[in-house]
């Protein structure tokens, strides 16, 4: 059985991954800018969208937030711990908090100053296409796919060999990942 959002997840980190050929995923590399980044940024944050507006219709029914601003305060309003989920990805030793500086009136730095200024000034801001907002993107869309299935199943249960190769949720300062099959706990 597909689980709604996963696939195209686990496509866009497959992407990602075959970066690694290049670019070690370190912090000295953060600023490293390719055109697959930019790829991963907008496909990354647009399905973000998608996936968002999706679960402010389960938590709100009825709700048509139209951009970041408007779903902030249905998630955040169910979901107060949403910015406090810390993604890793453990190959790497690296950690992220996607959503700990979103706020009702401000969104994160990864999107205002890469996916925004990517979108609509690609040629200004090349720049910005870079491997930290990729990697934050990606983590972020992580994260709302599982507060996602929370909300509509109760969890999200994933067979070990369709979980992600390269992101896992951080618990106390350790990784959750491992055995037959992959259980996502998330701060609520």
């Amino acid at each position: 059985m597909s689980v709604k959002y996963w696939e195209f997840f686990l496509s866009l980190e497959d992407d990602l991954e075959r970066c690694t050929k290049y670019v070690e995923f370190c912090p000295d590399n953060y600023s490293t800018y390719l055109n697959e980044f930019a790829k991963i940024i907008m496909s990354a944050s647009a399905e973000f969208e998608n996936v968002a507006k999706d679960l402010c219709q389960l938590i709100t029914p009825g709700s048509n937030p139209r951009s970041i601003k408007e779903i902030h305060p249905i998630l955040y309003g169910a979901y107060p711990k949403f910015g406090t989920v810390e993604v890793g990805i453990p190959r790497y030793k690296l950690l992220f908090k996607p959503w700990e500086d979103w706020t009702s009136s401000n969104r994160p730095h990864w999107w205002s100053k890469g996916y925004n200024k990517i979108k609509h000034a690609r040629t200004l801001f090349f720049k910005n296409a870079n491997l930290h907002y990729a990697l934050l993107s990606m983590a972020g869309l992580f994260t709302c796919i599982l507060y996602y299935h929370h909300k509509e199943t109760g969890g999200i249960e994933i067979d070990h060999k369709r979980e992600p190769s390269l992101f896992d949720i951080i618990e106390s300062g350790s990784f959750t990942g491992g055995g037959i099959t992959v259980t996502y706990d998330i701060p609520i």
